[in-house]
Protein backbone atom coordinates (compact mmCIF):
# COMPACT_ATOMS: atom_id res chain seq x y z
CA UNK A 1 0.00 0.00 0.00
CA UNK A 2 2.77 2.42 0.91
CA UNK A 3 4.55 1.67 -2.38
CA UNK A 4 1.38 2.43 -4.34
CA UNK A 5 0.88 5.72 -2.50
CA UNK A 6 4.51 6.68 -3.10
CA UNK A 7 4.17 5.83 -6.79
CA UNK A 8 1.03 7.96 -7.13
CA UNK A 9 2.75 10.87 -5.42
CA UNK A 10 5.83 10.53 -7.66
CA UNK A 11 3.68 10.52 -10.80
CA UNK A 12 1.81 13.58 -9.59
CA UNK A 13 5.01 15.44 -8.72
CA UNK A 14 6.72 14.64 -12.01
CA UNK A 15 3.78 15.50 -14.23
CA UNK A 16 3.16 18.71 -12.30
CA UNK A 17 6.82 19.79 -12.63
CA UNK A 18 6.81 19.15 -16.37
CA UNK A 19 3.57 21.06 -16.73
CA UNK A 20 4.91 23.98 -14.70
CA UNK A 21 8.06 24.11 -16.85
CA UNK A 22 6.09 24.23 -20.09
CA UNK A 23 3.70 26.79 -18.60
CA UNK A 24 6.67 28.99 -17.66
CA UNK A 25 7.80 28.90 -21.30
CA UNK A 26 4.31 29.97 -22.41
CA UNK A 27 4.20 32.70 -19.76
CA UNK A 28 7.54 34.13 -20.86
CA UNK A 29 6.50 33.99 -24.53
CA UNK A 30 3.27 35.83 -23.64
CA UNK A 31 5.25 38.51 -21.82
CA UNK A 32 7.55 38.92 -24.82
CA UNK A 33 4.57 39.30 -27.17
CA UNK A 34 3.00 41.94 -24.92
CA UNK A 35 6.32 43.81 -24.82
CA UNK A 36 6.85 43.51 -28.58
CA UNK A 37 3.34 44.71 -29.42
CA UNK A 38 2.23 47.39 -26.97
CA UNK A 39 -0.95 49.29 -27.81
CA UNK A 40 0.97 52.16 -29.42
CA UNK A 41 3.05 49.88 -31.67
CA UNK A 42 0.39 49.30 -34.31
CA UNK A 43 1.41 51.64 -37.10
CA UNK A 44 0.72 49.43 -40.10
CA UNK A 45 -1.48 46.55 -41.16
CA UNK A 46 1.59 44.34 -41.41
CA UNK A 47 2.48 44.87 -37.75
CA UNK A 48 -1.13 44.21 -36.74
CA UNK A 49 -1.21 41.01 -38.81
CA UNK A 50 2.03 39.83 -37.20
CA UNK A 51 0.65 40.52 -33.73
CA UNK A 52 -2.57 38.65 -34.49
CA UNK A 53 -0.67 35.67 -35.90
CA UNK A 54 1.68 35.55 -32.91
CA UNK A 55 -1.20 35.83 -30.45
CA UNK A 56 -3.19 33.08 -32.18
CA UNK A 57 -0.11 30.84 -32.30
CA UNK A 58 0.41 31.22 -28.56
CA UNK A 59 -3.29 30.73 -27.86
CA UNK A 60 -3.11 27.44 -29.76
CA UNK A 61 -0.07 26.37 -27.74
CA UNK A 62 -1.86 27.36 -24.54
CA UNK A 63 -4.89 25.28 -25.55
CA UNK A 64 -2.63 22.30 -26.31
CA UNK A 65 -0.96 22.72 -22.91
CA UNK A 66 -4.36 22.96 -21.24
CA UNK A 67 -5.75 19.81 -22.86
CA UNK A 68 -2.59 17.80 -22.12
CA UNK A 69 -2.62 18.82 -18.48
CA UNK A 70 -6.36 18.41 -18.13
CA UNK A 71 -5.98 14.80 -19.30
CA UNK A 72 -3.03 14.32 -16.94
CA UNK A 73 -5.16 15.48 -14.02
CA UNK A 74 -7.37 12.43 -14.35
CA UNK A 75 -4.40 10.22 -13.50
CA UNK A 76 -3.88 12.07 -10.22
CA UNK A 77 -5.61 11.32 -6.92
CA UNK A 78 -6.73 14.93 -6.33
CA UNK A 79 -8.43 15.42 -9.70
CA UNK A 80 -10.51 18.49 -8.85
CA UNK A 81 -7.62 20.36 -7.28
CA UNK A 82 -5.43 19.60 -10.28
CA UNK A 83 -8.15 20.73 -12.71
CA UNK A 84 -8.65 23.97 -10.80
CA UNK A 85 -4.91 24.68 -10.88
CA UNK A 86 -4.70 24.05 -14.63
CA UNK A 87 -7.73 26.24 -15.34
CA UNK A 88 -6.37 29.01 -13.10
CA UNK A 89 -3.04 29.01 -14.93
CA UNK A 90 -4.79 29.14 -18.30
CA UNK A 91 -6.95 32.05 -17.15
CA UNK A 92 -3.78 33.97 -16.26
CA UNK A 93 -2.43 34.00 -19.82
CA UNK A 94 -5.47 33.88 -22.06
CA UNK A 95 -6.69 37.45 -21.37
CA UNK A 96 -3.23 38.85 -22.10
CA UNK A 97 -3.07 37.07 -25.44
CA UNK A 98 -6.62 38.08 -26.30
CA UNK A 99 -5.80 41.71 -25.48
CA UNK A 100 -2.98 41.78 -28.03
CA UNK A 101 -5.23 40.15 -30.62
CA UNK A 102 -8.17 42.50 -29.97
CA UNK A 103 -6.05 45.66 -30.03
CA UNK A 104 -4.49 44.60 -33.34
CA UNK A 105 -7.87 43.77 -34.84
CA UNK A 106 -9.24 47.09 -33.60
CA UNK A 107 -6.34 48.90 -35.30
CA UNK A 108 -7.07 47.07 -38.56
CA UNK A 109 -10.76 47.92 -38.32
CA UNK A 110 -10.02 51.60 -37.63
CA UNK A 111 -7.52 51.72 -40.49
CA UNK A 112 -10.08 50.33 -42.93
CA UNK A 113 -12.66 52.86 -41.76
CA UNK A 114 -10.16 55.70 -42.10
CA UNK A 115 -9.13 54.55 -45.60
CA UNK A 116 -12.79 54.33 -46.62
CA UNK A 117 -13.47 57.81 -45.24
CA UNK A 118 -10.49 59.21 -47.17
CA UNK A 119 -11.70 57.56 -50.35
CA UNK A 120 -15.19 59.01 -49.87
CA UNK A 121 -13.76 62.46 -49.22
CA UNK A 122 -11.59 62.32 -52.33
CA UNK A 123 -14.56 61.10 -54.40
CA UNK A 124 -16.68 64.01 -53.15
CA UNK A 125 -14.00 66.54 -54.13
CA UNK A 126 -14.05 65.37 -57.74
Amino acid sequence: MMYRLLLIFACFACSHCWAAEKFDVLASATTKVKQRYPMESFISMQVADEAIAESLRLQTKLDEWFFENEAACYRVFFVNSCLQDVKRLRRQLLPELKEVEFVAKDFKRQSKIFAGDQKNASDQLK
